[in-house]
């Protein structure tokens, strides 16, 4: 081989390699940019009824200012080192605590469990009611900014979020390792993990503030407690239990790992190859050919439990969805189906009643607001006249967010 041809060999060689290192290094960045558990769908829809002035959307528009004004109003921040009851065994206040709601220490203090039946000294501990409340106002605050532009509600979400994932007097741990204390134990139990389900409504609360001057540096903080968190979940015992249960817990389990590797950098790409080889297997674990889930009617209270598991797996089928993996709402797995599922709990719906360990209950009206937000929410077609029904039973926070 001639000089010229060796050199020419190299080149070329060299930029195989540049080429191949420049493809990979797309796919590491592919980072996704669109909604995660929201239907844009919803979005334009809601859209369409504000051009065309509809009277009812109007009024729900100025009840969603109405509800942000009250928060701006009272400025309540939360943290779990605010209203402390008990702090966690290690000491530290901004260590997330909770105990789990279905045990009892009796009178010889032994431990014992009554499921469905809630302990009342468990309300006692403020950390989940102060999630719960700091993700309710940001949702209320992120929608009633994007369709307004009204500045005061995005500076009053920043300072939300600035208090529980930034200021280092306020934050939490990035941890549930004290979630759901059992008496007499020193560390949580694995079912904590389903207590920071909120927070999986985050990325997308922080999109409706795209605009703000402070989105991007408050985004950049706020990312780095959840890659902390995310390292936690993935590596922490307490939570490998989680990721291996086949009910509930595991699924609340895949939803969490599912969007915060999406939003702390980790490709679509990754992402959808992580939800095919979890979520897929799990609806046929988990869902039999009638539509049973077995595993959640063995609770105390089985439809409760069953309407609870179907949503969760329903909003793993909204990301899968959005971020164009599996549509989980075709998939099919010897009759194992979300379809299959879905029809079941309806059925149950419409008989108002069922059996369960040889009585029969009746479906209560929680039960039935349950399976109406599902239907709205999750049902694959979405069009304006169900948009309109739902608004007549619920609120249009409750319509856009998943949770």
């Amino acid at each position: 081989m001639s000089y010229f041809n060796s050199l020419l060999f190299i080149r070329c060689f060299m930029i195989l390699v540049l080429l191949h290192l420049f493809v990979k290094t797309a796919e590491a960045q592919e980072n996704f940019k669109g909604y995660y558990l929201i239907n844009e769908e919803v979005l334009l829809l809601n859209q369409k009824l504000i051009e065309r002035k509809d009277k009812s959307f109007n009024a729900e528009m100025e009840e969603l200012n109405e509800m942000a004004e009250e928060i701006i109003s009272k400025k309540e921040r939360y943290s779990v080192v605010f209203k402390k009851y008990k702090v966690a065994p290690s000491g530290y206040p901004n260590d997330y605590y909770s105990e789990s709601p279905y045990f009892y220490l009796d009178e010889k203090g032994k431990v014992y469990k009554k499921d469905a039946e809630r302990n009342p000294l468990v309300d006692k501990n403020k950390d989940r009611r102060q999630m719960q409340d700091m993700v309710r106002d940001l949702k209320v605050l992120s929608l009633a900014y994007f369709y307004s532009s009204d500045t005061r509600f995005s500076d009053w979400a920043c300072v939300l979020l600035k208090t529980w994932f930034i200021d280092k007097t306020t934050k939490m741990n990035p941890n549930l390792s004290y979630a759901q204390m059992k008496p007499l134990d020193t560390i949580g139990s694995s079912s904590g993990i389903i207590e920071s389900r909120d927070l999986v409504l985050i990325p997308d609360i922080l999109k409706f503030f795209e605009r703000t001057m402070w989105h991007d540096q408050v985004r950049g903080e706020v990312m780095l407690w959840y890659k902390d968190y995310l390292e936690w979940l993935e590596t922490s015992d307490l939570a490998k239990i989680a990721a291996n249960q086949q009910n509930n817990i595991g699924n609340f389990y895949d939803l969490q790992l599912y969007t915060y590797n999406l939003f702390t950098g980790s490709s679509r790409k990754d992402v959808v190859n992580l939800i095919s080889s979890r979520t897929g297997r799990k609806i046929c674990y988990q869902i039999n050919e009638i539509g049973e889930q077995p595993e959640e009617l063995r609770r105390a209270n089985p439809i409760s439990y069953s309407l609870l598991n179907l949503r969760t797996l329903m909003q793993i089928g909204l990301l899968s969805k959005n971020i164009g993996a599996i549509d989980f709402w075709e998939y099919n797995c010897k009759a194992s189906s979300l379809s299959n599922a879905f029809k079941w709990i309806q059925n149950i719906v419409l008989s108002q009643s069922y059996q369960s360990k040889g009585k029969v209950r009746a479906v209560t009206s929680d039960q039935l607001d349950q399976f109406k937000k599902i239907k709205l929410v999750f049902y694959p077609d979405v069009d304006a006249d169900r948009i309109n029904y739902y608004l007549d039973h619920g609120n249009i926070v409750d319509l856009v967010y998943s949770m």
